[in-house]
């Protein structure tokens, strides 16, 4: 398998969503290949399983997964080419992020992926929270998806071309790629893409995330009502502002931190919050958020509505106090959870190295200016994690300290069965407004406006002379590893260690054996 990403650092100062609008408006054609779909049909020919792509609040990134290397080659300028020269018409921009239909409503491929979302309780109180870290028009503080309001009176087709001039470029784009590629060729490739594509990189470009988070000076905290259709159990957030992202120990640390507190039941805060008579939660996790400054956030789900402000209260009198002391700490479970993290690290490295690999190259593109010293450290995880096993509890102890006990933002969601009611009936009153204010006329102009707009996106079809060169019509070699297998049932054959092994079991048992660090077993009983 070869496996390739392709990111840009995508900065939003607005809840219009241009980085989410702009992700899906790519695939629906270039200039070159002004085919909607036809990205994925070529994929799909050349050994792929088709492309993916994902909006982070900083990042936006593009996959490519294909069988062999011919077939990526084959298809990566043509990727490149829709990134960094998209259509984007207005006929795309109406039925992937919104348009009103025939019936007066408003629809979308974007706008109708953000309507469930944005009514969502933890959506809610995040939103609140960020609003409490940051200031207005904060990278970190936007909805990088794109708010309902905003995506309908806001977002523009205007925008997200421009969006498109200022970020997708080669001066803020890194191409990653895991596998066994020809190199020269990738090289050669590349090379074209930056001869076609240099041009077009604004001379004022300014790398993103310049603007840093404000410190916070003091404890906040808010409540938010959120329609929910069971209004006894609400949610508790609290966050801080830890450390710096290329701190790479810190980083694993506060992992660890929140594995040690939270997984498992004999976790501190499981025990203090979650394994009691009467529950202050349901479940409860630390979330470390990578960011220009890393945030860590504590979440409370679940939470009895009468017991909505105890949850802070008892981490702040209790839990956190409590392993300020370095006598309180199990490190026989530390270096526990520190060695199924090395095993895990191990594990990603033999089945999954590509997931692993981009996301920290991504990282490394985002926050650490370039210092190649870093990338190498954020490679190997498992150097950092030995050093973290021979810090002692003071160690840990203090980052309690540090983290836990400073100024924090607080968000407490409660839950609102009349709020649903509410926001139902305001959005009937908001589009029998908007139909009462299109008439009978309007909505036929409408339903008139998105058939020719499907039409206009969907008439071209790619002619057989293109499909017929982007094919991969024979597998290439590629390397393989040797996996023995051997069975109980055929004595004779085995070697005396196989056979000694292979006794211990009074059923049939089959052994496939290949270079690992690891042991799978797997049971069948037939009936």
């Amino acid at each position: 398998m070869v496996h390739g990403c392709v990111s840009f650092c995508t900065e939003a100062d607005s809840d219009d969503g241009l980085p989410h609008t702009l992700e899906h408006l790519v695939f629906m054609g270039s200039q070159k290949y002004p085919f909607k779909g036809v990205l994925d049909l070529i994929a799909n020919r050349c050994m792929a399983s088709g492309t993916n792509a994902w909006t982070d609040q900083d990042h936006t990134a593009y996959t490519l997964d294909t069988v062999g290397s011919e077939g990526f080659l084959m298809v990566l300028p043509i990727y490149i080419d829709h990134l960094l020269q998209p259509m984007l018409t207005t006929s795309q921009f109406a039925t992937e992020v919104h348009h009103i239909n025939g019936n007066g409503e408003n629809a979308g491929v974007v706008y109708s992926e953000m309507q469930d979302h944005e009514s969502e309780m933890e959506n809610i109180v995040d939103v609140k929270l960020k609003e409490l870290l940051f200031p207005p028009a904060h990278p970190y503080r936007v909805d990088t998806g794109g708010k309902l309001a905003f995506l309908r009176d806001s977002c523009s087709l205007q925008k997200v071309q421009d969006y498109h001039k200022r970020y997708y470029h080669l001066s803020n784009m890194l191409v990653s790629v895991c596998g066994q590629v020809p190199h020269q060729k990738l090289l050669s490739i590349m090379e074209k893409v930056e001869e076609e594509y240099l041009p077009r990189v604004p001379s004022d470009f300014t790398a993103p995330f310049q603007m840093t988070a404000p410190e916070l000076t003091d404890f906040k905290e808010e409540q938010v009502e959120c329609p929910s259709d069971d209004a006894s159990r609400g949610i508790v957030e609290i966050a801080w502002f830890t450390h710096d992202p290329n701190d790479l120990e810190t980083c694993e640390a506060i992992l660890i931190l929140a594995d040690y507190f939270t997984r498992t039941a004999v976790a501190p805060m499981q025990k203090d919050f979650v394994l009691l008579e009467e529950p202050l939660a349901s479940g409860i996790d630390m979330i470390a958020n990578e960011e220009v400054k890393c945030r860590l956030t504590i979440s409370f789900q679940g939470v009895p509505v009468e017991k909505l402000k105890e949850c802070k209260a008892k981490l702040m009198s209790k839990t956190v106090p409590e392993y300020i002391k370095p006598e309180s700490w199990d490190m026989d479970r530390m270096n526990s959870i520190l060695d199924q993290e090395i095993l895990n690290e191990q594990v990603k490295l033999e089945t999954r190295v590509h997931k692993s690999l981009f996301g920290e190259i991504i990282s490394h593109q985002l926050y650490d200016h370039g210092q190649e010293k870093l990338l190498v450290k954020r490679l190997n995880k498992v150097d950092t994690l030995q050093k973290l096993k021979a810090k002692p509890a003071e160690y840990w102890a203090q980052l309690v300290q540090t983290y836990l006990t400073g100024p924090s933002a607080t968000v407490i969601g409660l839950p609102s069965e009349a709020l649903v009611e509410k926001v139902a009936k305001t959005e009937k009153a908001r589009l029998n407004a908007q139909r009462k204010a299109l008439g009978k006329k309007g909505l036929e102009e409408k339903k008139n406006e998105i058939e020719q707009a499907i039409w206009e996106n969907t008439h071209k079809k790619p002619d057989a002379d293109l499909l017929k060169k982007m094919i991969v019509e024979k597998l290439e070699e590629f390397d393989r590893f040797e996996v023995k297998s051997v069975s109980n049932s055929d004595p004779s054959s085995l070697t005396e260690a196989e056979a000694k092994f292979l006794h211990q079991f009074p059923f049939h048992t089959t052994i496939h054996n290949c270079n690992t660090q690891f042991v799978e077993v797997g049971f069948r009983k037939k009936f």
